[in-house]
């Protein structure tokens, strides 16, 4: 059976409200190693996510109704990570390259399940909203451009490249980035990104 993962991306920029909006024509856009940038409007099911309505506040299921696009990536269900493949999972590297190059809202994690005959998505697990952190005042209100997307097709086989090698001058300033990445919104108002240590996944929960 045919599984994917994905990672919603908060916003593309908009003509009219940015000054650099998104070609929205260059979706699908290929990244690298099956990774794509997509609009997956058409490919969550209304009820995607009814399942765990219960057990979320009003505003975390909004976010996941709302899921517009995504880094996404299909593979088989005999992919298995080894030691002759990635032991990592090549979204999650895809994004964190994403967040230094135009760091955004987060809302959900990562989305996993299997793909339909009909091509769409039934989700079978999913990261829960980053519900306790916030990004900086200052990047609330970044969206992708097409300049951004552009740059994230030539940096992320760099930065998977690097997982792959154990260059660790590289993999682990990355990763201190995304400690930092977020700030706990009782400490919204500090703007200093690099104070902040505790990784932002500790405040998340697997469904």
């Amino acid at each position: 059976m045919k599984k994917f993962i994905l990672h919603p991306v908060y916003s593309l920029a908009s003509e009219g409200f940015d000054d650099r909006s998104f070609d929205y024509g260059m979706l699908p856009m290929p990244i690298c190693d099956g990774v794509t940038l997509e609009d997956v409007r058409g490919l969550l099911p209304d009820d995607a996510f009814s399942t765990w309505k219960g057990y979320l506040s009003k505003e975390e299921s909004e976010h996941l109704e709302h899921i517009r696009y995504a880094l996404v990536r299909r593979f088989d269900e005999s992919w298995i990570p080894s030691k002759d493949r990635d032991a990592f999972e090549p979204v999650e590297a895809v994004m964190a390259c994403l967040r230094l190059i135009r760091p955004m809202r987060e809302h959900l994690g990562l989305v996993r399940g299997d793909i339909q005959d009909d091509g769409r998505f039934a989700v079978r697990s999913f990261s829960s909203p980053y519900s306790v952190f916030e990004v900086p005042e200052v990047e609330k209100l970044f969206s992708l451009q097409t300049e951004d997307a552009i740059r994230l097709q030539q940096l992320a086989p760099k930065l998977l490249a690097a997982y792959r090698k154990k260059r660790f001058k590289i993999t682990m300033a990355v990763e201190f980035f995304q400690a930092g990445f977020a700030l706990p919104l009782k400490q919204s108002s500090v703007p200093a990104r690099g104070g902040l240590v505790e990784s932002r996944r500790t405040g998340s929960k697997r469904y």
